[in-house]
């Protein structure tokens, strides 16, 4: 776009759900006043994730949904800007599912943006865009397609651009099977006015169970993640072996009985090495109340039935 004279600012909203990498390489972009940064997590949550009105993809990517809300959004801020025309690095065909004709139509459409979007890269497969910015006939790359990123990684070069993640990798975790669990799980057991963006962090870290309906305990895996679970989890109960070393665990419930708290013991004991034999006494604190339990590792099939 700038090699064709047209002025440019570049945004980069924050989902929440961002792989690491590309959240970095925004900030750099961002310290080197290239992009700006829009916090749309709870929005997005609420407005995208929950209630996608196209579905999701392979896991819990609600890719036309997506697209529509970051056009809208793009277009409210170029709007109180006297900005008219919207760009995005899309190349058709690069994946099937959310970057065709098709689905670039779904997401002007559903965004307002229809015939306000030029996709430079892949311009010369697509409907001409009436604006005086948009003829992108002298422009070096316009006719991009397909899967292989062979020329995207030749003009990178030829443009000095070396850092950046993968290029095959894709930049939202919402299509990780395993992750995409845990954030169905999250969602089918939150009323909409419950949903949380501050919460989400905690679905990557530790180990995931579903003990009951409203039963649910994180157990770290290591120093670091009970570190991180210990700020982000701070409305949290808390579960430990009493008297030898063992996983860390966050607890969230609404309430609990007897049967809970061994459960509870029963799945700390589970991953504390050496109870195997008689058990291992576990520290459940919840809220004002604390209680120490004996627990006895569970079998195999529970753990399975638990695990998220």
């Amino acid at each position: 776009m700038r090699d064709a004279g047209v002025a440019v600012e570049g945004l980069h909203f924050e989902t929440g759900f961002v792989r690491p990498g590309h959240g970095e390489q925004a900030a750099k972009a961002r310290d080197r006043g290239e992009v700006g940064i829009v916090d749309v997590r709870q929005r997005y949550l609420e407005e995208v994730l929950a209630t996608p009105r196209f579905g999701y993809g392979s896991g819990m990517n609600p890719c036309h949904d997506c697209r529509a809300f970051m056009l809208a959004r793009a277009d409210e801020i170029a709007a109180s800007r006297g900005i008219d025309l919207l760009f995005t690095g899309d190349v058709v065909g690069q994946r099937a599912h959310d970057q065709s004709h098709h689905a670039f139509r779904i997401a002007d459409r559903e965004a307002g943006v229809e015939g306000r979007v030029v996709r430079p890269l892949c311009a010369g497969h697509l409907e001409p865009v009436t604006h005086p910015a948009a003829d992108l006939e002298d422009a070096a790359a316009n006719r991009l397609q397909g899967r292989s990123r062979r020329e995207q990684l030749a003009l990178a070069e030829s443009w000095g651009v070396a850092d950046f993640p993968t290029p095959s990798g894709r930049c939202c975790r919402l299509a990780e099977p395993a992750f995409a669990r845990r954030v169905r799980d999250y969602l089918e057991h939150r009323r909409p006015e419950d949903l949380r963006a501050d919460e989400i962090p905690l679905l990557g870290l530790g180990r995931h169970f579903r003990l009951s309906w409203d039963l649910k305990v994180i157990l770290a895996r290591n120093r670091d993640e009970a570190g991180r679970l210990g700020e982000l989890g701070t409305r949290l109960g808390r579960c430990r072996p009493d008297n030898v070393p063992g996983p860390e665990g966050w607890i969230e419930t609404a309430t609990t009985d007897r049967a809970d708290h061994e459960a509870i013991a029963s799945l700390v004991a589970s991953y504390t090495p050496g109870s195997a034999g008689e058990g291992t006494d576990v520290r459940v604190v919840l809220g004002t109340g604390e209680t120490v339990v004996h627990g006895r590792p569970a079998d195999a099939d529970t753990l399975s039935l638990w695990r998220i």
